[in-house]
């Protein structure tokens, strides 16, 4: 489903189950346009089984104000990038009382690509992400860049953010099929810039387990220590 760049569109009571997509890029519904508002949707059992191919769940694209609210997205499969929801070029985005789970990265060599339940990309300010259930986010590739290791909300870039009253469950074996170093968060401030976040009474939980001893299972993970500028983590 394609929202067009006009503003205030309205979406409800969408299901979008059991696709197979062989293009590069696959989305389930791509809004782009301020203001547009996301509900009830189902997206399930979708997959983009090529290993440079990434699937986007819902991608929220130049759409300030934007929301996403009371939608189910399950068993998203591709060989690169996968996103249960993606952010990016929009500021104010609410993200309320969504179920995203099993969201999986297949790719066993690339450590470029990367798996998140919630992503927010560059130029999206003020995301607020509320009441949201997570829960299996798995990648195929061991990574300890915090770009790119399986997360449940990455918090990827921009600042502003609130997250609160989410419920994150990591669990199970990490994908990885050697023994290289992995990480895996359920929830990551990826980069420096990333500050400035209010971020309470959430549930965080990851026993993730690795093959390698020196796999981390974070449940918060701050790539930097100047993520604490004006942020609350409580």
């Amino acid at each position: 489903l394609y929202m067009s760049t006009s503003a205030n569109n309205d979406a409800r009571n969408i299901n979008i189950r059991n696709n197979i997509s062989n293009s590069g890029t696959t989305y389930g519904i791509y809004a782009n346009g301020a203001s547009n508002a996301i509900s009830n949707a189902c997206l399930e059992n979708n997959q983009s089984p090529g290993l440079t191919s990434t699937y986007n769940g819902i991608y929220i694209a130049s759409g300030n104000n934007a929301s996403v609210t009371n939608s189910k997205i399950s068993n998203i499969k591709t060989g690169a990038n996968a996103y249960g929801i993606y952010v990016t070029s929009s500021s104010g985005v609410k993200i309320i009382n969504n179920i995203i789970n099993d969201i999986i990265s297949f790719n066993s060599t690339t450590t470029s690509y990367g798996a998140a339940g919630i992503h927010i990309a560059t130029t999206s300010n003020g995301a607020v992400i509320v009441n949201n259930s997570i829960s299996g986010i798995y990648d195929g590739t061991n990574k300890v860049s915090a770009l790119y290791a399986a997360a449940g909300i990455r918090l990827y870039a921009s600042t502003g953010h609130q997250v609160y009253y989410n419920s994150v469950n990591m669990y199970g074996e990490a994908l990885g099929v050697n023994n290289a170093a992995g990480y895996s968060s359920a929830m990551c401030m990826s980069q420096a810039a990333v500050t400035t976040c209010d971020i309470r009474n959430n549930t965080f939980v990851n026993t993730m387990v690795g093959k390698a001893s020196t796999y981390k299972a974070y449940a918060i993970w701050l790539a930097a220590a100047a993520n604490w500028t004006s942020t609350t983590i409580d």
